[in-house]
């Protein structure tokens, strides 16, 4: 294999990622992440004995998140000890 082959390689985006790989993406845990395969919202493919699941998917998924959150306003959490203090 040619050094530009290995270079085109090495820096291609992977097209679909383990379980735990996109979960960790998500920011989601175990649970989480597999009821949102068992719900349909990522896509997933079984290659040999190991799922993946498509990169495209996760980003579909973050999308219509944002797109149902857009215009609601955002849920802080405040700090209790400056929430007592300016009450």
């Amino acid at each position: 294999m040619s050094r530009r082959t290995q270079s085109l390689l090495q820096s291609t985006e992977p097209l679909a990622v383990p379980p735990r790989v996109a979960f960790k993406m998500l920011s989601v845990g175990t649970t989480k992440g597999y009821d949102l395969l068992a719900r349909g919202e990522l896509e997933s493919f079984v290659d040999g004995h190991m799922r993946r699941i498509t990169i495209a998917s996760i980003n579909a998924y973050v999308a219509r998140r944002v797109a149902e959150t857009a215009g609601q306003p955002s849920r802080r959490i405040q700090n209790t000890k400056t929430a007592a203090a300016t009450a």
